[in-house]
């Protein structure tokens, strides 16, 4: 990854206070814990997440929440399935940038809170248009721990990228939408088609699909 890349987790890591060993009677501990999950609110993290991350107790992470935004955490569970993200390859690609974030900040040192902090502030400010929220991004480490996602290496780009194990398709997911504008061959744009299906033979070189 790039070195601007790098200083941005940096950055996204050291903000705010430096790690406090941890322990039950360490009062700075707790404190470092209840600002972990001040930070995971103002992210939009939900207060069962942040419970789980911070190990901060569920009624001061309910009080934090209607001090900080005035209303309840939002209501529901956390994702169990890889549905929603494989609706889309655009999904799946900013899946993989922020797997790549997640091994980037895999040596940090910090704790699991600190690392999603980290990863959620790089990834909202790499992309133009984030398109997972801090929960998705959470999920990502659940589906490659669960054996559901695997790492894979793409052909055409060589970079590394997460798919489901069940996947049949050998290029990443930017390179698959890449290609559904242009000839594999020749490199030509294809015509747009506002109905219809996409056309199937390239008219610059006559490679079809």
């Amino acid at each position: 990854m790039s070195s601007c890349l790098s200083w941005q987790l940096s950055q996204a890591f050291h903000e705010g206070n430096p790690t406090i060993p941890d322990g039950a009677s360490n009062p700075m501990a707790r404190i470092q814990r209840e600002l972990e999950a001040i930070r995971l609110i103002e992210l939009g993290a939900r207060a069962n997440l942040i419970c789980q991350l911070t190990d901060v107790n569920k009624q001061v992470v309910s009080r934090l929440y209607r001090q900080l935004t005035g209303a309840p955490s939002a209501p529901g569970l956390t994702p169990f399935t890889d549905t929603w993200y494989i609706k889309n390859d655009r999904l799946m690609l900013h899946v993989s940038v922020v797997w790549r974030l997640f091994r980037q900040t895999a040596d940090f040192g910090c704790s699991a809170a600190q690392q999603l902090i980290a990863v959620y502030q790089a990834y909202v400010s790499l992309v133009k248009t984030p398109l997972l929220n801090i929960t998705r991004v959470h999920f990502v480490t659940r589906l490659v721990t669960t054996l559901s996602w695997e790492e894979r290496g793409c052909p055409e780009c060589r970079a590394n990228y997460l798919a489901p194990v069940d996947r049949l398709a050998r290029s990443c997911y930017g390179c698959t939408l890449y290609f559904d504008q242009r000839c594999r061959h020749c490199n030509a744009t294809f015509p747009l088609h506002k109905k219809g299906r996409p056309r199937k033979r390239c008219l610059a070189c006559g490679l079809v699909r």
